[in-house]
């Protein structure tokens, strides 16, 4: 069985909920692997659904907001990245890609009411 996972850059887990505060840029940063029993085979990305992030409390002013996804400087879009296995694989690690930037946040941060809001990112990973 192959498999492949976005994992944190010391290998934990992403966190399941995490903030995107105005005072940051609202934006959410982390560094990422990409752990593969074939490191010899690209890896094609994309989100699993239209990310966005949604009121919680409907006001005037609030609504839903499209979320920008980042990897390793690419945005990520319906259409699937491919990310080249040598571009990835290094070496350096077994199984595990060089460390990437990972970056979620609004499209528009401007266009963004006051208020709360959630959304999810899932994002898929399939071998090359």
């Amino acid at each position: 069985m192959r498999w492949r996972t976005p994992l944190l850059s010391d290998a934990s887990a992403l966190p399941d909920q995490a903030s995107l505060d105005s005072e940051f840029g609202l934006a959410y940063h982390e560094r990422v692997r990409v752990f593969s029993s074939s490191a010899d085979q690209g890896i094609a990305v994309r989100p699993a659904d239209r990310p966005k992030l949604a009121p919680l409390a409907v006001k005037k002013a609030a609504t839903a907001a499209p979320l920008r996804v980042l990897l390793n400087g690419c945005e990520l879009s319906e259409k699937r990245t491919i990310l080249a296995a040598d571009d990835l694989f290094d070496g350096a690690l077994p199984g595990a890609s060089i460390s990437m930037p990972l970056e979620i946040g609004p499209s528009a941060p401007e266009a963004i009411a006051s208020g709360a809001y959630e959304g999810t990112v899932s994002i898929t990973l399939a071998l090359k």
